[in-house]
């Protein structure tokens, strides 16, 4: 007796190795894409940190010497942040400067360093974030 096709069992076999296969591929494609979106919005928060630590910097260093809090918001590339610093303690700057060649620049004994504690608070793709920094600038 002669068979031209397969039988019913070995078709229902095969189907479920097929299907066995294209499951676990999908789970592991599932799991990269997953993996992958991940990795891109972890990217995408550190990738305007920089920028804004600078930012920030930048904007306590300019306050009067009498300041003891400062504050701000804006819009970077998509983010929405806001930020407030408090200084947390400031130190008088022991011995002078030195310049090339180990010569005394200056010698201001009035000069006080400050250390700002920074709240900075992004928001990004409807993800919110909060990052605690410190800063540190002249103090009068």
């Amino acid at each position: 007796m002669k068979t031209n096709g397969f039988t019913l069992i070995e078709v229902l076999v095969a189907s479920l190795i097929l299907f066995i296969a294209i499951s676990s591929a999908t789970i592991v494609f599932n799991g990269a894409v997953k993996s992958k979106q991940s990795a891109t919005a972890a990217i995408g928060n550190y990738v305007y940190l920089p920028l804004l630590t600078e930012h920030i910097g930048v904007e306590i260093r300019r306050l009067s010497g009498n300041a003891r809090t400062a504050d701000g918001e804006g819009h970077l590339f998509g983010t929405d942040y806001t930020w407030r610093a408090v200084i947390e303690s400031q130190a008088p700057i022991k011995g002078g400067t030195t310049g090339e060649g180990g010569s005394s620049i200056s010698n201001n004994a009035s000069r006080r360093a400050a250390l700002w504690n920074v709240n900075l608070n992004v928001k990004h793709d409807n993800k919110e974030q909060t990052y605690v920094f410190n800063i540190t600038s002249w103090a009068s």
